[in-house]
């Protein structure tokens, strides 16, 4: 009964509640149709409101669609969005009841059935008792895609909007740090799941609330402007717990979503050959100033090091890390171009070639002739030097 009465939800005023909300994530496209293709009740004994989770279909004219995790509270009589068969709905996170209610699943850990499958909440670790008793509730209003509620300050539930399906990567990063103990996360508490028709998706997350005062932006600026001696030993601070972080996830061998891959050359190269690329940005961008002084010839001194990434890829890592240091950077060795056999850039075979980013250039090496790569040398060695590049045409040299 509850599902029909969500599905029989009138198109019109449906499709005006969901395109107005600020989570609705494709409000330039056409849309031919907004209708509610499936319900799952969620809480449908005891009192009034009725707590119901639907699928809400937005078709649009180009064939494509997208389905919404939409959360409804159902009462007899007027007052919401939308009604039929004298029920009117409203958002269920707009009820401080409700939030608590679906909360309260997780921590029991429920499985809510219906006819083409479940509704799953489930806790880390197998006990719900890091939920606790629930008290105040708010809603974060700076998203865009999805909806977070806080509980207490202390518990944030964050629901999926667009339901995708499969596990979601962000609850399958959480919950493998959090059973790891990973400090430096908001560590999962739970998550809901829909098992079966008419799609395998995650629904919502249950986490640790962590305020945060500041985001990282305005904190730079903010100490910059203060004179920015606090700044750089967070940065550093944030570059340690990132490292643990990926190391922590590569951590576990049998797991063949986080085993680490060992990586090809090609892939290697490519990877070396974007950060070579920003490293010539990040330079090039720097304005003429006294004070950036000491930072002549660190670029050539960290490209350099990061040509040794496609034979030794750890203490590439270590060698940026070093590149940081305050001892003057050493001299870098030069290397002697014949700039009058050097060819012009229109008779190189990859067109528009000073446009191009160091990886692409890498990535067609390996297709091109001899010849070909032997004139991308003479043009890098005169014009662009860039390491990448020629550690490539030296490698596929070697081969």
């Amino acid at each position: 009964m509850i599902r029909d009465i969500v599905l029989g939800l009138p198109e019109e005023e449906l499709r005006e509640y969901v395109l107005a909300q600020r989570w609705y994530g494709s409000k330039s496209e056409e849309v031919a149709s907004v209708r509610a293709v499936d319900a799952f009740p969620l809480r449908v004994g005891g009192e009034e409101p009725l707590l119901v989770v639907a699928v809400v279909e937005v078709r649009f004219a180009a064939g494509t669609h997208d389905l919404y995790n939409v959360p409804l509270g159902l009462r007899r009589g007027n007052g919401g969005f939308a009604s039929a068969e004298g029920w009117s709905a409203f958002d269920a996170l707009a009820d401080d009841e409700l939030v608590r209610s679906l909360v309260e699943l997780v921590r029991e850990r429920a499985s809510v059935e219906h006819d083409g499958g479940s509704v799953q909440f489930c806790t880390v670790g197998g006990s719900g008792e890091g939920v606790g008793e629930l008290g105040s509730v708010r809603g974060i209003g700076s998203e865009q895609s999805n909806t977070s509620v806080v509980l207490d300050e202390r518990l944030v539930l964050k629901l999926y909007r667009r339901l995708e399906a499969g596990v979601n990567p962000e609850l399958e990063l959480l919950r493998f740090l959090t059973e790891r103990d990973f400090p430096s996360i908001a560590s999962l508490e739970g998550w809901a799941a829909h098992l079966g028709q008419p799609l395998d998706a995650t629904l919502a997350i249950l986490q640790q609330y962590v305020p945060v005062r500041r985001d990282g932006w305005t904190l730079a600026l903010e100490d910059l402007a203060a004179g920015g001696n606090g700044f750089v030993p967070l940065v550093r601070r944030l570059g340690e717990v990132t490292g643990r972080m990926h190391a922590a996830l590569a951590s576990e061998t049998s797991d063949p979503a986080f085993c680490p891959e060992e990586p090809s050359a090609e892939a290697l190269a490519l990877i070396v050959a974007r950060i070579d690329e920003e490293i010539e940005q990040v330079f090039a961008s720097l304005p003429d100033l006294a004070e950036l002084e000491p930072l002549e010839g660190r670029a050539d001194q960290l490209r350099d090091r990061l040509a040794s990434a496609e034979r030794e890829p750890v203490p590439v890592i270590e060698a940026i890390a070093l590149s940081t240091a305050e001892d003057p950077a050493p001299p870098v060795p030069t290397v002697q171009a014949d700039h009058a056999e050097a060819p012009e850039r229109a008779d190189l075979v990859l067109p528009d070639y000073d446009h191009l980013p160091a990886a692409h250039v890498v990535a067609k090496l390996v297709s091109l002739t001899p010849k070909e790569r032997a004139a991308i040398e003479q043009y890098e060695l005169a014009h662009r030097h860039r390491r990448t590049i020629l550690g490539k045409i030296e490698q596929l040299r070697e081969s």
